[in-house]
């Protein structure tokens, strides 16, 4: 002890100064208990002198009064000869034993971090709960990125539309579109109304709902077939999905014919629909009528 002591004084007293109690190694104007200062990055080293092997640790710890509040350190994970490898230990919690202090974060032997676990797999690895702040983040938002990796809270996209007509019109021997509808929704502002042709806004895979409402005007006999089709007719990437629906003819009858699909678009695309009807027949294509009413809707499902 006593060479210890009067080796430390040779230092301070060659290297150093004490002031006011304050010890100064390497200054002569120490501003705490001790400074060390030098013109170089290896200021100081703590050194386990113990022969390396699992679970070795080297520890400095903080205290507060009589309460240990802290601590690093480092901590081999596998001695693996004579090139062992370690972790990195950052500890909280306040406690009289060291002992108890909690090793709340971790950096491994390869870059690892985890926060909550000692053993990391991926460059962060949080083990619990995290709270991203900022970028006026508000409910129900999610996480993007931009293209260079920089992440923020951004409102989710919303893509979906409703369109049903609300006057009657004469249907017609052969095809025809579905045009002049009313929208009444169109999240992404993706559908033209007159046209009834909505255009895909992002690639991803959308799900469409279209129903057509008749009304048979005429008493011949016999049978109808109604199609309804879901066409998509954008150049090598075109589809036709059609519900054939039969059905009597019958004066004042008012059959239904509904259609529902999923289909990977890509932006751009276009999709619009179509009847296909055996005998016009004197059929009306009914807008809305009570709680029925021919309507094309959709929405992008991821």
């Amino acid at each position: 002890m006593k060479k210890i002591i009067v080796a430390l004084l040779l230092l301070v007293s060659s290297t150093g100064l004490i002031t006011a109690q304050n010890v100064g190694i390497g200054t002569t104007a120490p501003v705490a208990r001790l400074e060390v200062s030098k013109p170089d990055s290896g200021l100081a080293v703590f050194s386990n002198t113990q022969y390396h092997s699992d679970s070795t640790k080297s520890r400095i710890y903080f205290k507060t009064n009589r309460f240990f509040t802290g601590g690093i350190g480092t901590h081999i994970t596998n001695a693996n000869g004579d090139y062992p490898f370690a972790r990195m230990s950052f500890f909280t919690y306040t406690s009289s034993n060291p002992a108890t202090l909690r090793e709340h974060m971790s950096i491994a032997d390869d870059g690892k971090v985890g926060i909550g676990t000692v053993s990391p797999t991926a460059l962060l690895d949080i083990n619990g709960s995290f709270r991203l702040r900022g970028n006026g983040a508000t409910a129900g938002d999610v996480l993007t990125s931009d293209a260079n990796g920089n992440a923020s809270w951004q409102a989710p996209q919303k893509i979906a539309f409703y369109a049903e007509l609300t006057a009657d019109k004469p249907a017609v021997t052969g095809s025809q579109a579905v045009t002049n509808y009313t929208e009444l929704t169109d999240d992404g502002a993706a559908f033209n109304p007159t046209t009834g042709l909505y255009t895909v806004p992002s690639n991803g895979f959308y799900n469409f709902t279209a129903k057509a409402h008749f009304l048979v005007d005429d008493g011949t006999t016999g049978n109808i077939a109604y199609v309804l089709r879901i066409r998509c007719n954008t150049a090598g990437r075109s589809f036709i999905e059609q519900s054939t629906c039969v059905y009597p003819v019958l004066t004042g009858y008012g059959p239904t014919c509904q259609l529902n699909i999923m289909r990977q678009l890509n932006a751009g695309d276009q999709v619009f629909v179509e009847l296909l009807l055996s005998n016009s027949a004197a059929i009306t294509i009914r807008g809305r009528s009570g709680s029925a009413a021919t309507f094309f809707a959709g929405h992008k499902a991821h």
